[in-house]
């Protein structure tokens, strides 16, 4: 008996690892440190001052009114020179005001997102998923966090390019121009105050893509944790012939059932409220994307690159950023559903002949329930690398055809 006892307790040592950390749920919370936050308190976290807020409606507002005179004008005119020479910030403005509405209308549902996501989960160390799963996951963070950085650099480098070149960009945007008409008296200084809000801008641009990320590897930490422990639901030191009528082995594989099943839920939960609370952001950026590429080559074919350096290092910089921000869009989604398809995977390859009929039941509705990988979709659209091939292969027949068209319209000028 001595034997028996000491073997089970030698198993029960084994298995709480994780159900301890579970149990002070709260103080491991508290005593883990989010890599992660940092990317929050430089983004969408300074929208919780109420002047950066107030900021960021006003910028929005001037985008909106700059917009529309610039359309009024073009549809008055009428003019292709016009159309060349206003129409790259057209594109521009429109993906601005995508992402600047998006941050304004979207913040409270996202910061209210980003805090459940984070009072829900469970923090992963070294003890529950090992020493090298653990560093291939803070490496893959440290990854993570260096390129949104990266991105954030790009974007303020753009808007100080823009800020460096005031006479260029006021000349292609037509609410400077519209002011020089209209207004004989007006002040350098208002001018130079609309230029200033572009700085707000390139903040908004990168704002939500870096919350995506920041949430969606949460939840991959999640699902890693998961698939952790799916892999350990069979294995046991208790020989193979005996584990069915095992009730240790038997109660060990239903409480890493249940823990499976419970954080699969929460992530499928959590992914249903990310998909909602970006239903018509994903959309709109979908869209807003085509229109910025299509924008910003009509600007690189008709700007000379040796006339001035700011504004052609602004417009570089202002494309990378953009592209490393769909970039991560679709990353976030991608790697959201590859772990999810691993779960599935390693719940096939599972010795389920081992189990009870209880736990067989738990097992097989797990399994319907993993079946469909989770991932960040709506009815129209879902954020993945298909997204991704779809804007650049959109981007790339629009080029086509907007440089016949500047071609055309630049000889028909010179003749």
């Amino acid at each position: 008996m001595d034997g028996r006892s000491d073997e089970l307790q030698l198993r029960k040592q084994e298995s709480m690892v994780l159900y301890e950390k579970l149990s002070n749920i709260k103080e491991f919370r508290r005593n883990m440190k989010d890599e992660l936050a940092l990317l929050l308190h430089l983004t969408i976290n300074l929208l919780q001052m109420r002047f950066v807020h107030s900021i960021f409606i006003y910028v929005a507002c001037q985008y909106a009114f700059g917009l529309c005179l610039t359309i009024h004008h073009l549809l008055s005119t009428f003019d292709k020179r016009n159309l060349l020479k206003y129409g790259s910030f057209v594109g521009i403005d429109i993906f601005v005001l995508i992402n600047l509405w998006t941050v304004i209308v979207k913040y409270n549902e996202i910061t209210w997102f980003i805090h459940t996501l984070r009072g829900m989960v469970i923090p992963i160390d070294k003890d529950i998923v090992g020493e090298i799963k653990y560093k291939r996951i803070m490496f893959t963070r440290m990854l993570v966090k260096f390129i949104v950085l990266v991105d954030y650099g790009l974007a303020l480098a753009a808007a100080l390019g823009i800020f460096l070149s005031p006479e260029y960009f006021n000349s292609k945007n037509y609410l400077p121009v519209w002011i020089r008409k209209n207004f004989i008296n007006y002040s350098e200084y208002i001018l130079f105050f609309i230029h200033l809000t572009i700085f707000p801008v390139a903040l908004a641009l990168v704002s939500l893509s870096i919350a995506l990320m920041y949430c969606v590897l949460t939840s991959v930490s999640q699902l890693t944790l998961i698939n952790i422990v799916i892999k350990g639901i069979c294995h046991s030191s208790i020989h193979p012939d005996e584990r069915y009528d095992s009730e240790l082995f038997q109660s060990i594989v239903l409480q890493k059932l249940k823990i499976c099943v419970m954080i699969h839920q929460i992530c499928i939960r959590m992914s249903l409220y990310g998909a909602e609370i970006l239903y018509s952001s994903i959309i709109s950026f979908s869209t807003g994307a085509v229109i910025l590429g299509g924008s910003l080559l009509v600007e690189f074919y008709t700007n000379d690159p040796y006339q001035g350096n700011h504004e052609y290092f602004a417009i570089v910089c202002f494309a990378l950023s953009g592209l490393l921000t769909a970039s991560l869009y679709v990353t976030s989604g991608q790697l959201l559903k590859d772990q999810s398809e691993k779960i599935y995977d390693l719940l096939v390859s599972l010795p389920w002949y081992y189990m009870n009929e209880e736990n067989k039941r738990i097992y097989s509705i797990f399994l319907r329930r993993a079946f469909i990988p989770i991932s960040l979709t709506n009815n129209l659209i879902e954020i993945n690398l298909v997204l991704l091939v779809r804007i650049v292969k959109s981007i790339y027949s629009i080029a086509a055809l907007l440089f016949q068209f500047v071609r055309g319209t630049s000889s028909g000028i010179v003749q």
